[in-house]
């Protein structure tokens, strides 16, 4: 990833990267609103549940995998919602925002609190965003980045 690795050399921050997520993905999300399709909708739905399901069938015993598996689908909620923008800058500048923060956060363990969390903040998103409520959209997204943020810095600090 040659632009990870100019921005590694200019000493970029999960601070940076939360800052750049809260400027734009609400934003995002509420032009998402504004043009989603059946399609769009269907995806992201299916995305919500399967997280649902695996952290319903993990209970107790949440596993490296399992833990994996669900960040994965919480990356490709915020990809879906960006592509839903019709916006292929716009959708570069998430898909590059969402590597980068997997890459920066890829050692935390497994965290099913977090998981569940993240899970239940997507659902609000989603459902918005399928009620067509552009304005509700996007102030579910913005306080689940400040979530995501206050949760950063508890296990590793923004710096």
């Amino acid at each position: 990833m040659a632009l990870y690795e100019f921005l590694r050399s200019r000493k970029f921050t999960l601070r940076h990267l939360c800052e750049l997520r809260r400027i734009v993905e609400p934003g995002a999300v509420r032009l998402a609103t504004s043009q989603t399709t059946p399609h769009v909708v269907a995806a992201l739905e299916e995305n919500v549940k399967y997280c649902e399901r695996r952290i319903k069938k993990a209970e107790h015993a949440f596993s490296e995998k399992e833990f994996l598996d669900i960040r994965e689908k919480n990356v490709e909620f915020h990809r879906l919602i960006a592509e839903a923008t019709h916006n292929p800058v716009l959708a570069l500048t998430i898909d590059y925002a969402v590597d980068f923060l997997f890459e920066l956060t890829k050692d935390f363990g497994p965290d099913i609190q977090y998981s569940i969390q993240q899970t239940r903040e997507h659902r609000k998103i989603f459902t918005r965003l399928r009620n067509g409520d552009a304005e509700g959209a996007e102030k579910e997204m913005l306080s689940h980045l400040e979530k995501a943020e206050t949760y950063f810095t508890a296990r590793v600090g923004l710096v």
